[in-house]
């Protein structure tokens, strides 16, 4: 191979500046050869261009989403200036950028708010709020289809408390104890940012039901238990993230009985994880959900 780059560079040499590369070593010193200077240089410069595209495809990608941003934030600006000041700010139908704008106009907010810090605000709560929330969900349904007695054992607990009613809220949420600890175990095992806590338990740990009847706080309380982190570092999301877990699973596990896809079994279902900004599945879940009868027949009555 350095034969070959020796070649290259003395039939360039010759016909560019008309002499060998081996003579112009003799003139710099054998310390920095021409090949090996040339060499350096093209790796410097693969380093320095975006070959790959990947930066433009990038900043593409960025010019996109803020057209859509700016586009969405021109029409809450619209909407509340045009509201009146004694609009009730806790209306069901303002969101998260409703409200905060509608403190800036009342100079409520205690600092100043430019279209650009409201943009990195709301990409914020995209980038931080939807990966981390999918794979916790996931996590969650795989364990619980690994272990059909804890699955069981947590449905009875949403099917008694919702007592027929179609949809579980949040109020129902707060009854149900097994489905907490379901939460907290799964967070325990498959924690979603990879840099909060170590990269894996020290030690196996096999505690059944550690959880229930345990008040082991999992927002930043306990030290024994961070997976949210702590302190000014923690995540400012974590009330969110964990009420938008804790509903989507009471509402899968009330409207249907899962299970895996034919020919498939509990023992073999892969959990093998796959480090990124969060932690996911290597595989996707795959899973087969079932009518429950009860719910089926208070469908049928309804209609």
């Amino acid at each position: 191979m350095e034969m070959l780059l020796f070649v290259s560079n003395n039939i360039v040499s010759r016909c560019v500046i008309g002499r060998k590369a081996d003579e112009e070593e003799e003139n710099i010193g054998k310390s920095n050869k021409y090949g090996e200077l040339l060499r350096r240089l093209e790796e410097q410069l693969a380093a320095f261009y975006d070959l790959s595209g990947l930066i433009g495809r990038l900043n593409a990608t960025a010019r996109a989403l803020d057209a859509l941003l700016d586009q969405v934030i021109e029409e809450h600006i619209n909407k509340v200036l045009s509201e009146s000041d004694d609009v009730d700010d806790q209306s069901d139908k303002k969101d998260f950028v409703d409200i905060l704008l509608h403190l800036w106009k009342n100079s409520m907010l205690g600092a100043e708010l430019s279209q650009d810090n409201l943009e990195a605000i709301i990409l914020d709560m995209f980038l931080g709020g939807t990966d981390t929330t999918e794979t916790t969900l996931e996590w969650a349904m795989a364990e619980l289809v690994k272990n059909p007695t804890s699955m069981k054992t947590v449905q009875e607990e949403i099917r008694s408390v919702a007592k027929g009613k179609l949809n579980i809220d949040m109020k129902d949420i707060e009854k149900m104890d097994s489905l907490k600890c379901v939460l907290k175990e799964t967070l325990r095992l498959h924690p979603p940012a990879p840099l909060l806590v170590p990269r894996e338990i020290a030690q196996c740990v096999k505690r059944r039901d550690m959880f229930l009847n345990n008040p082991v706080d999992c927002q930043g309380q306990d030290f024994q238990f961070i997976p949210f982190g702590a302190g000014r570092r923690g995540c400012p999301g974590m009330s969110f993230g964990l009420a938008a877990v804790e509903y989507v699973i009471a509402n899968l596990l009330h409207c249907f009985d899962w299970k895996l896809p034919l020919g498939e079994v509990e023992e073999n279902l892969g959990m093998t994880e796959v480090n990124g900004l969060t932690v996911h599945k290597k595989l996707p879940l795959y899973l087969v959900p079932a009518l429950d009868v009860s719910r089926k027949m208070s469908i049928v009555v309804m209609f």
